[in-house]
Order: structure tokens, then sequence, then C-alpha cells
């Protein structure tokens, strides 16, 4: 399905953004982006973000990444962007956003001095989770390797290239391509694009086979079987939807630890030999 058309109409002279910027989708939902890594939330406070959704002014992202945020998977491990260029310019009715991240983070978990691709931490760690497990059910894995003091971490690593991300926001309609021409193929496994929000505030996932789940029954990342999916607050009056794409698989998920892990989302995961992904977020408000 093509996206992403040639038009005819004058185009309003490029501009950079040094912090924010926020385009209205409605009265009360607005969409904005940052050229810094705001908003700094939790876990990725260090990572760039994708588009914001606002809600009477006020933020309802938690700890998730954005729509449209990219993360390349190079030989099973996750690489993502602290730093990025942002353009934007009008196009008719439109207002065009194109932002440039640089992939030069690379995700690690540390037990105290040691990262977990040590050995001798593995196998502590494993021992310990063995006995919470038995004693604590109650407890999920990720509290506790926090409660054993393991921490994430977002190391720099010389870049890998970078994916320039175009949107275009005409009201509750968001058109997304990604261009992966600059992005270095070699141990190039897979590439994320990670459409993100609180899990506090949208809640209830829903497809069009009929299946509807709330909080963590949407699970930490399943397939979505249906032809498009949606994610929406409490009352199912604020959301947004994504539809199946070719070349990709779109999955669902959810998680939240206080101070650590908020976010719900619908994710696709793209082949790694496509050089261009396109898609689109409808915005659903009423």
């Amino acid at each position: 399905m093509l996206l992403f058309k040639r038009s005819n109409k004058k185009q309003s002279s490029l501009f950079s953004v040094d912090e924010k910027y926020t385009i209205p989708v409605s009265d009360s939902l607005a969409l904005r982006i940052y050229s810094d890594t705001s908003p700094h939330n939790w876990k990725i406070a260090s990572l760039q973000k994708g588009l914001i959704l606002t809600y009477r002014g006020r933020e309802i992202v938690g700890a998730g990444a954005g729509f449209g945020f990219p993360t390349l998977v190079c030989s099973n491990e996750l690489n993502f962007s602290s730093s990025a260029r942002v353009r934007i310019f009008q196009q008719g009715k439109a207002t065009v956003i194109q932002k440039e991240f640089f992939i030069d983070r690379i995700k690690r978990n540390r037990f105290q001095r040691a990262t977990l691709e040590s050995r001798k931490a593995r196998n502590m760690l494993d021992i310990a989770a063995i006995l919470y497990r038995k004693y604590f059910r109650v407890l999920r894995l990720k509290d506790l390797l926090i409660r054993f003091g393991v921490r994430t971490e977002f190391m720099s690593i010389p870049n890998v290239g970078s994916v320039t991300m175009t949107y275009v926001i005409d009201r509750g309609l968001v058109r997304v391509k990604a261009d992966f021409a600059h992005v270095k193929k070699k141990d190039l496994k897979a590439i994320l694009l990670l459409n993100e929000r609180s899990s506090r505030f949208f809640r209830v996932y829903s497809d069009s086979n009929g299946s509807k789940l709330v909080d963590a029954e949407i699970g930490h990342w399943g397939i979505v079987r249906a032809d498009h999916a949606s994610i929406t607050d409490i009352d199912c009056k604020i959301g947004f939807r994504l539809r199946q794409m070719e070349n990709s698989i779109l999955r669902k998920g959810q998680e939240y630890l206080n101070g650590f892990l908020d976010w719900v989302g619908l994710d696709y995961e793209i082949n790694p030999n496509c050089l261009a992904f396109e898609y689109a977020i409808e915005i659903m408000e009423g």
C-alpha cells in the first residue's frame, strides 16, 4: 500500500527544530517532537523518542518510545539512538517532520560491576531466579532482577548508521516512512519500529478479530494475527490503530514496573533487507 505520494503543492521552506515542536490534532490532542532525548522518563531517559502524543497538554508517553521510533537488532543485540536531527515543513494542510536518528547506543544489563554477558553474573542470577520462582511466585522476573541490583544501561558505541523517519501529520492521520538506506547491513538481524505510549493511560488492546485485552493480559511481545489492532484508554475514547503491512510482523506488548517500565504498544518487526518501510497511524478520539 503506497502511503506517500508526490505532491504538486508548493512546500514551505524547511527549518530545523532546536528543542520541541507541537502540532495540534484536535481540541484536546496534539503530537510533539523533540530534537533532544526529552521526555526523560525512567529507563529510556537517555534515548531519543519518536512522536509524543499529548492530551490536554499532558504528555501521555510514560516510558514509551513514542510513535515511529527505530531500533536495530544487530548480532541479537538492541541498538538505539541518543542523538538526532529534526526538520519540519508544511505540505498543504499537512505538517511534515523529518527526524534523522543516529544509531549510537547499545543496551546492556549490569549486575553490580559486571554485565550480564559475564558468565559469572548470569550463573548467580540463574540461581536467584530459581529460588524466587520457588518461594516468591508473585514476583515477576524483571522485578526480581531489580531487587538483586540489575540495572539497564545504554552504552555508547560507534555509529552503525542512521534511520530517517518522515511523519506526515494531517489531523488524525499520521503517515510514516522509514528510510534505512544509511544503515550498515553487517550483522543486522531485524529492524524494529516502535509505537509506544504509557500503559497507565492506554490500557486496552482490541483488534479486528474481536480480541479485547486489558493491562497485563496484553502480554509482552505477542504477534497480532488480525488485519488491524488498536490501543485505547480504559473508556475506549482515545487511542491509536495500526494495520498489517507487507514485509513485516505486527506485534503487541505491554509492561509496567514502577520506576522502571511503563509502555504499551504496537510494533513492527521488519525484514533487515528492506531499504524503506511505510505505514499509517490512525489517532482515534470519540
